[in-house]
């Protein structure tokens, strides 16, 4: 048998692809040491790549810098049918993650991987070709990831030299990227010098003039646009401060006349403008037409205009006090770069610029102008009848501090019997029957309702059955053991297995008395009135029955309405601060006297006290409001009357804080509301 290869590979064909890829390899190297930007770079390092190992498709993805994969340059992606095949682009987007995660080349055939699942997708190549990824590694971390589509007819051994091949031309990818990186970190070092020497500068003088001027020349200089104008407003008034490139400002030329009104416009707006060649009718009607009317005068190709609010203003509602124009004549970048160098410069130009305008404003120009206004007026007869209104002014303020009055507090609360008890559930079942009714008279340990204990039912059956068992058992072995032909072990045994039953069935009985002893009606509980009194539930009590119920679960209420009666009030807690200190200026033995007004008897007012033990010592919260309970006794409500009112009539009440100046007890609020919004956060 022959060992001779039936296709033997032309020696000369294999020298010469050998040469082409060196050829290759060598074109990648130099372009490794250019200056490419990334996207050409990868193009061409992706063609020579598919070419040295004729795939049909490939692609590099790059790593941003918050760690996800975006798609530098591809070659034939669509032709692979990701999109055409169901779950194989998630799939896909998986395998990529875990490749980036793992940092370690991969070779996946086809419809390869984990079992997909829509809620979670799997590393899988649903597709028909194999799948070379090769990380790019930089300081063994991922920088991207190569990615390569081979024909699924090619040898394992072969694919194994393709992925190698990619892993060798992977450096050259990642020496690309690391000198990118090492660019960008010269440049941007050079750039955090020239903000530092920016910063400097236009912190250095409190001339708002000579600030703006600073500003436009060295923003024109690190923005690389054509032309940086900024402008200021105090109150209504809008001013070109500085245009780059200019030392003075011609007001009366129409571009400075159509540049402020674009200014003033954007700063009323308060929104970034960007112009970029094409019409925004969005834009407010008056935002737009001052931008026409610039424009006009204006080369413009690209403008941005962004007002400049300081942190300082970022509260106020008017519009802040400074913008900056860039303008670009022939604009040779994206519009989003710009925007973002502008916003590194505003935020060094805004506090600059805030603190010139403020020193500007200096010495009080808006309280001494008004004052002196106020001064020129105030002579002749004028500032006779301004001082009869001053003394009138002063005079009734001393009256407010002079003039005692008692402070009273309002409270609201409810009509209610002194002794009262709620009647709570002990076992756990439904009401069986309802032996009283609303208003009912009951004595103390007077059976109010019968519950069916469902527990201690349960468990008297349980027990029942445990005894039948026992009996059963104890037959049983009693049967077996007068069985001819046992054993003497065998009958010890049984014996055994009887005494066993029997106390099983002692041990159930004796549980079974114990329980019947709380009750010989497990299936009618009893509860009882605590109190005697009546009856005052605000539901028909006829609808409790049926109710199934549990220990905890409140059922009645029974109050002893023949005896004395009380009122429980919600104080509000804003009252409670002087009803306190009202109680602490007492005696031992005093109380404070509180006015009460009856919904049920409107045309009368009665009087009752407040004792410092009748304050509850926690805040509870009803509604939305916290309040402080306390109970108020009653003085001088008639026996009779009191056998007319309903349990939980509403009150209202007034607790008497003692004397206090006339002008406080009319405008605490007032003085409280004051000392909270403005002495408060001040001070």
């Amino acid at each position: 048998m022959s060992t001779t290869p039936e296709n033997p590979v032309d020696p000369r064909l294999l020298e010469q692809k050998r040469r082409e890829i060196n050829r290759l390899v060598e074109e990648v190297a130099k372009l490794s040491e250019s200056s490419l930007n990334p996207p050409e770079y990868f193009a061409e390092f992706l063609q020579r790549l598919l070419t040295a190992i004729a795939a049909p498709a490939g692609a590099v993805w790059g790593r941003t810098e918050q760690g996800h994969l975006q798609l530098l340059y591809q070659i034939n992606y669509r032709e692979v049918g990701l999109h055409e095949i169901e779950n194989a682009q998630p799939c896909h987007d998986e395998l990529l993650r875990q490749t980036a995660q793992a940092g370690k080349p991969r070779l996946v055939p086809p419809q390869s991987g984990g079992e997909v699942n829509g809620d979670a997708p799997a590393a899988a190549n649903l597709t028909r070709y194999f799948i070379l990824l090769v990380p790019i590694l930089i300081d063994r971390q991922v920088a991207g990831i190569i990615e390569v589509w081979q024909e699924p007819d090619r040898s394992p051994q072969a694919q194994r030299g393709f992925l190698q091949f990619m892993v060798d031309l992977s450096d050259y990818a990642a020496s690309y990227l690391r000198n990118i990186q090492l660019r960008q970190m010269a440049g941007r070092e050079q750039l955090w010098t020239q903000l530092e020497d920016f910063a400097r500068r236009i912190h250095g003088s409190l001339n708002p003039r000579e600030v703006a001027y600073l500003i436009v020349n060295d923003a024109r200089r690190l923005i690389q646009c054509d032309r940086v104008s900024v402008a200021t407003r105090l109150g209504s008034s809008t001013q070109v401060e500085a245009i780059s490139g200019a030392d003075v400002i011609e007001k009366r030329s129409n571009l400075v006349q159509t540049m402020r009104a674009l200014f003033d416009q954007v700063l009323i707006w308060g929104e970034r403008l960007i112009y970029s060649g094409v019409k925004d009718d969005t834009l407010p009607p008056k935002v737009l037409e001052a931008l026409d009317n610039y424009l006009a005068e204006s080369n413009s190709k690209l403008l941005i205009v962004q007002p400049m609010r300081d942190e300082r203003e970022a509260d106020s509602a008017r519009p802040c006090r400074s913008a900056m124009m860039v303008e670009f004549f022939e604009p040779t970048g994206g519009t989003e770069a710009y925007v973002k160098r502008m916003e590194v410069i505003v935020k060094h130009a805004a506090p600059a610029l805030y603190n010139a305008l403020e020193y500007r404003r200096l010495p009080l120009r808006w309280l001494l102008s008004p004052l002196a206004n106020v001064k020129d007026s105030l002579r002749g007869k004028p500032g006779a009848i301004a001082g009869a209104i001053l003394g009138g002014v002063f005079l009734l303020i001393f009256l407010l501090i002079a003039i005692p009055y008692p402070l009273r507090m309002d409270a609201k609360g409810q009509l209610l019997p002194k002794e009262r008890r709620i009647v709570y559930s002990r076992v756990t079942g439904p009401i069986v029957k309802v032996k009283v009714s609303n208003l009912e008279k009951v004595a103390r340990d007077q059976e109010l309702l019968l519950i069916s204990d469902l527990e201690l039912l349960s468990k008297v059956n349980t027990l029942i059955a445990q005894m039948n068992y026992a009996q059963q058992q104890r037959a049983l072995y009693v049967e077996q053991s007068n069985r001819p032909g046992l054993t003497p072990e065998q009958k010890i045994q049984l014996e055994n297995e009887r005494i066993r039953a029997d106390f099983e069935y002692n041990k159930a009985k004796a549980e079974l008395d114990v329980l019947l002893l709380q009750t010989r009606k497990p299936r009618e509980a009893a509860v009882t009135a605590p109190i005697s009194g009546t009856v005052v539930t605000f539901d028909p009590v006829e609808k409790l029955e049926g109710r199934p119920v549990k220990p905890g679960d409140a059922l009645l209420q029974v109050a002893d309405t023949e005896g004395p009666w009380e009122i429980v009030i919600k104080i509000p807690e804003a009252h409670v601060g002087h009803i306190r200190d009202a109680l602490n200026r007492l005696k031992p033995g005093e109380s404070l006297g509180v006015d009460i007004l009856l919904a049920s008897h409107p045309d009368r007012t009665y009087k009752g006290r407040l004792y410092p033990e009748g304050l509850a010592g926690e805040a509870v919260i009803q509604g939305h409001e916290t309040v402080l309970e306390a109970r108020v006794e009653t003085d001088n409500i008639p026996r009779e009357e009191l056998d007319t009112m309903l349990v939980g009539a509403e009150a209202k009440v007034k607790v008497r804080c003692g004397p206090r100046p006339l002008g406080y007890v009319l405008f605490y609020e007032l003085w409280e509301f004051f000392y909270e919004r403005i002495i408060f956060w001040l001070f």
